[in-house]
C-alpha cells in the first residue's frame, strides 16, 4: 500500500514539475501554466552550481528519507544536506488552496546516460513563519535505492 501511495505521489510531483519554467536569473516572473517550459532536469541551468557527486549522494539520502512520519525538513536542513543553495525555478511558484510551493535543484558533477544526475525539490511555505517546509522530490539518474 506505501509503495502504490509513494508511486501516485512520484507521478503528482512529475506532472507538476512538467508545468514549471526555466531557474530565476534574478527577475521575478510568475509562473503561468499556459506559456511555460518544462523543468528539465538532464540539461544543467545556466547558473546551477555543480556538487560533487558523494556530496550530492549524502543530500539525496537526506531527501529520499524524509517522510511523512518525521518532524518536516525545511530548506534550510535540505541545502546544508546538499552543502549548497538549490537553484530556485521562479515559474514553478504555484498556489492551490491558500498553501504556496516553491521548487528548488540540486545538480551532480556525475553523469547519467548523457545527462546530469539531479533533484528538484518542492516547498509549501508555512503560512504562519514563511518557512519552507519540505514536500516531495522527483530525480534524474539517482532513486532511493543508490543511497541505502
Amino acid at each position: 500500500m506505501k509503495r502504490v501511495i509513494a508511486l501516485l505521489f512520484t507521478v503528482m510531483i512529475m506532472l507538476f514539475l512538467a508545468s514549471c519554467g526555466e531557474p530565476a536569473d534574478g527577475d521575478d516572473m510568475q509562473w503561468d501554466p499556459r506559456t511555460a517550459d518544462t523543468v528539465n532536469l538532464a540539461e544543467l541551468p545556466k547558473g546551477a552550481q555543480m556538487i560533487p557527486f558523494e556530496q550530492f549522494k549524502s543530500g539525496f539520502a537526506f531527501v529520499s528519507n524524509t517522510n511523512w512520519e518525521e518532524p518536516p525538513a525545511t530548506y534550510e536542513e535540505v541545502a546544508q544536506a546538499f552543502g549548497e543553495e538549490g537553484l530556485y525555478y521562479a515559474k514553478c511558484d504555484v498556489t492551490e488552496d491558500g498553501i504556496t510551493y516553491k521548487t528548488y535543484a540540486w545538480f551532480s558533477d556525475e553523469e547519467w546516460l548523457d545527462s546530469t544526475v539531479s533533484v528538484a525539490v518542492s516547498f509549501k511555505v508555512d503560512e504562519e513563519t514563511g518557512k519552507l517546509i519540505y514536500y516531495s522530490y522527483t530525480s534524474q539518474g539517482i532513486d532511493y535505492t543508490d543511497v541505502q
